[in-house]
């Protein structure tokens, strides 16, 4: 986005907007953007020159704009910050939380000061910002709340630390604090960037080649950069998306594909081969099938279970024992495999299997059987 947002599309004009991380990368695009589209910023980060660099862009989109030194892993930090934000621009309506490290290393050998102090930036401190911040939010009776978490926290990164575990905790917290403040106009929403090349992540893509290897698998065949980020952002943060709450943008899921696709080919030249199915497997038969129907027959008469886990356990009962074949007749797992589709769709037919599911589907409940 360039230049100020006249017609406030994003309906952001006049929001006060806090965003963890300022102090670079995507925290100071996101900050710049907002302010390009009318909101009041406030940036916070414990990177001092960071959020002067920051200062000076938001400084040159006019005045209403603040950043103040944070220390987002502490409580009394986080709520210092909150007040003096409130009393220079008022309370709160959108937090972006996108303060993050990383610290490189394999769980066998990471110290618990690493994994605390990584679990510290990228997972406590959204949380206590969102708690913080939200109590104004809820007293507005309106609010959005986004978090940037990553592709790592559904594609776990070896040798990562404690990122991939942070990142994954981000996508869960979100959920609950859309869960819990649905009702009281909050979203909550997260951003998962793929590909993106920020101060955190320059350091690799110095590499020559990785920069070409990386964009010539995704379709628009470049990497992401921070204002690629803010883009999906401010929509999330914004009226456009009064109805998308608790949510996840994945940007650009190719590399969870490319390296699926990646590990698929080690496999093979290691000399891996899909199993072959078995086709001489001694069926039970029609003998067992005949006793364990009989006593299913007998609970029946004893009144231990209903008509419907009769039919249930008779379906059953010819899966477990291949039918009404001789004993130890040789059958294939595909055999198999069509009787228990052929019970399950046999089942799925019967009104009391169809009240069942539609139960659980409006309740989240199972019921026995």
């Amino acid at each position: 986005m360039t230049g100020q947002n006249s017609s406030d599309w994003l309906g952001l004009s006049g929001r006060v907007s806090v965003v963890t991380g300022g102090g670079g990368g995507i925290g100071r695009a996101v900050a710049v953007s907002l302010a390009q589209a009318g909101a009041r910023v406030a940036a916070i980060d414990r990177d001092e020159r960071g959020l002067e660099v920051t200062r000076a862009a938001l400084r040159e989109l006019g005045d209403g704009h603040v950043v103040v030194r944070c220390d987002t892993t502490s409580a009394e930090s986080v709520s210092a910050a909150s007040e003096t934000i409130e009393k220079s621009l008022g309370p709160c309506s959108v937090l972006v939380n996108t303060a993050a490290v990383l610290r490189p290393g394999g769980l066998d050998a990471l110290s618990l000061e690493e994994w605390n102090a990584v679990l510290a930036v990228n997972l406590t401190g959204y949380f206590l910002c969102a708690q913080t911040f939200g109590r104004q939010m809820r007293a507005l009776g309106r609010g959005s709340l986004v978090h940037i978490a990553s592709i790592a926290a559904s594609h776990a990164q070896g040798k990562s630390g404690a990122y991939s575990v942070s990142k994954a905790g981000v996508v869960m917290l979100s959920r609950q604090l859309a869960s819990e403040w649905g009702p009281q106009g909050i979203r909550s929403n997260v951003v998962s960037p793929g590909m993106v090349i920020t101060p955190m992540s320059q350091s690799f893509y110095d590499t020559p080649g990785v920069t070409e290897r990386r964009s010539a698998v995704v379709p628009v065949r470049r990497v992401g950069m921070p204002q690629d980020m803010a883009d999906a952002i401010l929509f999330l943060a914004s009226d456009r998306a009064s109805y998308v709450n608790g949510d996840e943008i994945t940007m650009n899921r190719e590399r969870v594909l490319t390296d699926a696709k990646s590990r698929a080919l080690e496999l093979v030249r290691s000399g891996y081969k899909p199993p072959v199915m078995r086709s001489d497997i001694p069926a039970p038969g029609e003998n067992i099938l005949a006793t364990l129907k009989l006593g299913v027959h007998l609970m029946r008469q004893g009144e231990y279970i209903s008509d419907h886990e009769v039919k249930i356990g008779n379906k059953v009962a010819e899966v477990l024992c291949g039918g009404n074949v001789s004993p130890g007749m040789p059958v294939s797992e595909q055999y198999f495999l069509d009787l228990e589709r052929e019970g399950f769709k046999s089942l799925c037919g019967e009104k009391k299997t169809q009240e069942r599911i539609q139960y659980t589907l409006k309740t989240g409940k199972t019921l026995r059987n």
